[in-house]
């Protein structure tokens, strides 16, 4: 074992020398990249900008459900990944029911969950807890019937994520899910 390291050291010895007597090149001096411009400054920045993506996808959606989930492509201006699909197959069912709404969504009282001004790519940018007031809404089967349940719960709080679209230069909602510990809507 002796030996072992002996020879392993001699290699390591004749390996610094040989490195030593290679002429090197120095690559040429590149000027350090600039980093990204942070797409918002501020939190309150971030939160405003979320809450206002969030917004414009409750109004867009609830326009789908009251025309009974048609050409719910509409969506796709103001949702991608896991929000677009989920919504996409909920206006699926929907208009497979034969159902539709009356009455508008709105959204009270948001926080910032995670805002991540690092992010290059403007992706998991901003996430926000958000109050979703449904308590104006209904949903009618063909024959004009509500079908909402009594135990439906007013206000429903949602975890909300949202991701940089640079070709529109506006957030888009990426996911939407239902916060488990719901504080957001026991704020007065």
């Amino acid at each position: 074992m002796w030996i072992i390291a002996r020879v392993s050291g001699a290699a390591l010895v004749v390996a610094l020398v040989l490195v030593g007597c290679v002429p090197t090149t120095t690559p040429a001096s590149t000027a350090p990249k600039p980093s990204a411009t942070p797409v918002f400054a501020t939190e309150a920045e971030a939160l405003a900008a979320a809450t206002k993506a969030y917004a414009a996808y409750v109004r867009v959606s609830d326009e789908i459900l009251a025309d009974g989930g048609k050409n719910p492509e509409r969506i796709e201006q103001v949702a991608s990944g896991e929000a677009l699909d989920g919504a996409l197959a909920g206006y699926t069912d929907f208009r497979q029911q034969g159902l539709h709404s009356v009455g508008e969504s709105k959204i009270d009282h948001v926080s910032l969950q995670k805002f991540a001004p690092e992010s290059v790519s403007g992706k998991e940018l901003v996430s926000i807890y958000a109050c979703l007031d449904v308590e104006g809404v209904d949903v009618r089967d063909q024959s004009g019937t509500s079908v909402v349940s009594p135990q439906r719960p007013s206000r429903q709080p949602f975890q909300v994520s949202a991701d940089w679209r640079e070709s529109k230069q506006q957030l888009v909602v990426t996911s939407r899910d239902p916060w488990l510990d719901g504080g957001i809507c026991e704020m007065e």
